[in-house]
């Protein structure tokens, strides 16, 4: 809270006003955010360590315009901490397992997101390089860390050549030029009672298959017994999306997640492990839908 104290001073001094309230937002890694309200007004701040491993991620997120997103007032370095402070979105936060009406508004909307960025983004290539070569470690060696093949499932070990290979070529097939999201999770959205989706938290943008949000939406957050494959399809990027491409992109997260959801619990953020793990075994139910 010394961090908190020395970021309030600021605040306070920048706008003539005291700070009345802070309602600290939950989920997300590292830093301090959450609602400040004033005598006159409130905005949504998000506060990271200049030493944090988030602050690049911030520093993009900053870099981010979408007419989908809530305004980026200003940014300014306190007491150590870059310090972005938004226009806070309207809206409720959607629940999981997603209910099929929030979850088509909100893969309509994936349709028609656009954003512009004020740097050079990376690519989705660039963003998961190096993380994605599970299979193929574990077609050769059996065993990658804490992650073997007895812990596979049968259909994960009965196309586990055609895993590896497929995971050696998505870096050539999973290509595209549309600024992304890619972290299109339900905490990072709001949905207006105006009908309007609301996308937060652009730090992990890059650049790729329009497509590609959709694919992130439908395995960052549970959608029950909903079937990803049916209602991917059904959105306009999703059916025009050259399918190999498509295969490869679901290889390469399962690959990530199969790996990642198999290491010791993060104690800064309790929950990453267990998300891992779903969304690993749901990119694999994917796959195997589409693959039989």
């Amino acid at each position: 809270m010394d961090d908190w104290a020395n970021i309030r001073a600021d605040l306070e001094r920048r706008s003539g006003e005291p700070v009345l309230a802070f309602e600290p937002a939950s989920g997300g890694s590292g830093g301090i955010k959450g609602i400040v309200r004033t005598t006159n007004d409130q905005y949504f701040l998000k506060a990271v360590p200049l030493s944090s491993p988030w602050l690049a991620d911030c520093r993009v997120e900053a870099s981010v315009t979408s007419p989908h997103s809530p305004r980026l007032r200003w940014t300014a370095e306190y007491a150590g901490h870059l310090v972005l402070a938004f226009d806070v979105a309207p809206g409720r936060e959607p629940t999981e397992p997603w209910p099929e009406a929030d979850l088509r508004r909100v893969l309509a909307t994936t349709d028609r997101l656009e954003a512009t960025a004020t740097g050079v983004l990376p690519t989705v290539v660039d963003r998961m390089r190096g993380r994605c070569s599970t299979w193929w470690v574990l077609a050769e060696y059996g065993v990658r860390d804490r992650l073997s093949v007895g812990q596979l499932s049968a259909w994960e070990r009965l196309n586990l050549r055609r895993l590896a290979q497929v995971e050696g070529e998505w870096e050539r097939l999973v290509a595209g030029d549309q600024l992304l999201h890619f972290d299109l999770r339900h905490d990072n959205l709001r949905l207006g009672d105006d009908g309007r989706v609301w996308v937060l938290d652009w730090g992990r943008s890059c650049r790729g298959p329009g497509w590609v949000d959709a694919v992130c939406l439908l395995l960052e957050s549970s959608i029950g017994a909903l079937d990803a494959e049916v209602l991917f399809r059904q959105t306009a990027r999703g059916a025009a999306a050259d399918q190999a491409a498509v295969d490869a992109f679901l290889v390469a997260l399962a690959s990530y997640w199969r790996h990642a959801g198999s290491r010791p619990a993060d104690e800064a953020s309790a929950w990453i492990r267990p998300r891992q793990v779903r969304s690993g075994r749901a990119t694999v139910e994917w796959l195997q839908r589409r693959w039989g």
